[in-house]
């Protein structure tokens, strides 16, 4: 488990107006409620959660209990129980269960009991046909929408026709829905709040905004997701809670949770034991519940780096470590495939993570571990026979199309322009690769992670940029990566040539048969899947060999004598 320490700003900010009227009130809606074993034939009785919510409503039964689960539970067997609002505090925690819903109350609003403030969870019962066997399937914002988000919008059905279809959906993962009660109109994503946090917006009162829990599965192998400890904070919001454990079972709790989607959790200690409290929402949620993240002496506050595990297929990108290999025993190889086309396998495999191309062997090499792993950044080895790629989550709203969105040199730093690099909030590296592709003040050529700050740096430059900056890449003294964007583009113009006779390129990005050296020089100007900075050509075979590397870039040992061959190399422009 890798830990991190940082306490991020929200990534969007909502008037507090806007979240005291969207949690306190929830108004009149058509969504069909259903009482204990009255669901019709074909749905099942499920429960949908809204956060710091409760009724005006009196409870015909109340107890204190420290489980959530058995709130719910007691409401779920009881006929006479439509919703329930669960409570819980640092020092108390209760469970009141109530006969009327927010769909049916006149009166809909916070309790009057001024404890209710915060840490409030207010369930309630649905009929749902396609849902799944969850604490709950739905959360429930009212007034808030994802804009610029929908993958699809149907008109004239039900809210609950809407939400059907969401978990239903078999053209894309739908993992948020919107309804608008005065159109009918029902809008599904395949993204949520959590993997598109800026673009969740204030909205009008009668648009419910529904997160569907469903679509995200309990991570399988929690040694392949990063943990990152944030801060000594505290906060009313766990869920499920347990005694005893050591931080690292803790995380392992909250990865493997089948209850909900758990995103962050707390652990230090509770009444003199150790204590683990787990939670759907990260720190950007959080963030808008009042209580959230108040100093703490004993507990601190952990969140989980966002995996490959729910990531949108839109999301998954490549990251290149060039002459390197990741020494580990893969679950699939294939032979005489261009990179590209392995790369393809991998992405539309949810079991691979990385991909190892050895054009010694002419295999690509499926593994179901990265770098991600527990311990295996040490088994990165250089090879000058070997590229190395990891697939990476990146939430970016305008997506690469690459083969590759970054390339990653370890323990390098681009000297000689410090003064002109920015630095951003980023807690882990991926954070700071899409912070490079979202940069809008210049073209975020490159880009710096350094590991020990939780530092992102941003630059204009790269390796490849003119030499009049006096750029170097060197060895860093702190621990620090290499990030150089893929997805940047370069001017095409007019380009001088320097050839370098019998010798070839080993690390290919792309092969090729061309029938003279000229057509593969063209292919290089105008290759879209990368930025083809140099070419070696066979004349024998008729062989075309691009790649992004220039000589002075290229790994140690992979520019090789060759009787054969002819390689050249683009100048700067």
């Amino acid at each position: 488990m890798t830990i991190k320490r940082r306490l991020k700003e929200p990534l969007f900010n909502f008037d507090e107006m806007f979240w005291t009227v969207a949690f306190i009130f929830l108004v009149s809606t058509s969504l069909v409620s259903s009482k204990s074993g009255q669901c019709q034939p074909g749905s099942k009785e499920v429960f949908m959660l809204a956060t710091n919510t409760g009724l005006n409503e009196h409870s015909y039964e109340e107890f204190n209990t420290n489980n959530i689960s058995e709130c719910v539970t007691r409401c779920q067997n009881d006929v006479k129980c439509h919703s329930l609002t669960y409570y819980h505090n640092i020092t108390s925690a209760h469970c009141r269960l109530l006969e009327n819903t927010a769909s049916n109350a006149r009166h809909v609003g916070l309790s009057s009991d001024k404890l209710l403030l915060n840490g409030t969870y207010y369930f309630e019962k649905i009929c749902l046909k396609h849902a799944c066997d969850r604490l709950f399937v739905l959360e429930w914002l009212n007034g808030a929408s994802l804009e610029g988000y929908n993958d699809k919008s149907v008109v004239n059905i039900s809210q609950q026709q809407c939400l059907d279809l969401c978990m239903s959906d078999t053209d894309f993962v739908c993992r948020s829905a919107e309804y608008n009660e005065l159109t009918n109109e029902c809008r599904l994503s395949r993204h949520d709040r959590f993997s598109r946090p800026t673009a969740f917006k204030k909205d009008e009162p009668h648009v419910h905004y529904f997160d569907n829990s469903c679509a995200y599965k309990p991570v399988n192998g929690g040694k392949l997701t990063e943990i990152m400890l944030l801060g000594n904070v505290q906060h009313p919001y766990s869920l499920s809670e347990y005694y005893g454990l050591t931080v690292s079972e803790c995380g392992d709790m909250c990865l493997k949770n089948s209850l909900f989607p758990c995103r962050s959790f707390l652990f230090g200690r509770k009444s003199e034991r150790p204590y683990c409290g787990l939670t759907h929402q990260n720190r950007a949620a959080l963030m808008h519940n009042p209580g959230s993240f108040e100093p703490s002496q004993n507990l601190n506050y952990y969140e989980i780096a966002r995996s490959l595990d729910g990531c949108d297929t839109s999301d998954i990108h490549f990251e290149l470590l060039s002459g390197t290999a990741l020494d580990t025993v893969p679950y699939k190889v294939v032979r005489d495939q261009q990179p590209q086309e392995c790369l393809k396998i991998c992405r539309h495999d949810e079991n691979c993570r990385s991909v190892n191309v050895d054009y010694r062997k002419g295999t690509c090499e499926f593994n179901a571990e990265s770098t991600r792993s527990s311990g295996l950044e040490r088994n990165l080895k250089e090879n000058p026979n070997v590229n190395h790629y990891e697939k990476v989550c990146l939430n970016v709203a305008n997506s690469c199309s690459r083969d590759w969105a970054f390339e990653r040199i370890r323990g390098k730093e681009l000297t000689g322009i410090s003064h002109e690099k920015v630095y951003v909030e980023a807690s882990t590296r991926e954070e700071c690769e899409t912070a490079c592709l979202e940069y809008s003040e210049f073209v975020c050529r490159s880009a710096e992670f350094n590991y020990q700050m939780n530092e992102c740096r941003l630059s204009p430059y790269s390796r490849f940029s003119a030499t009049d900056k006096r750029l170097t890449l060197s060895t860093s003294r702190a621990v620090v990566d290499y990030l150089e964007n893929n997805c940047a583009h370069e001017a095409r113009g007019f380009c001088n040539w320097k050839s370098a006779k019998q010798h070839r390129f080993i690390l290919a990005d792309r092969i090729l048969s061309t029938k003279t050296v000229s057509d593969c020089k063209t292919e290089c100007v105008n290759n879209t899947n990368f930025i083809c900075r140099s070419f070696t050509y066979d004349t024998g075979s008729k062989t075309c060999a691009l790649s992004h590397h220039s000589r002075r870039s290229a790994p140690p040992s992979t520019l090789v004598r060759s009787p054969f061959e002819r390689k050249s190399k683009r100048k700067p422009l």
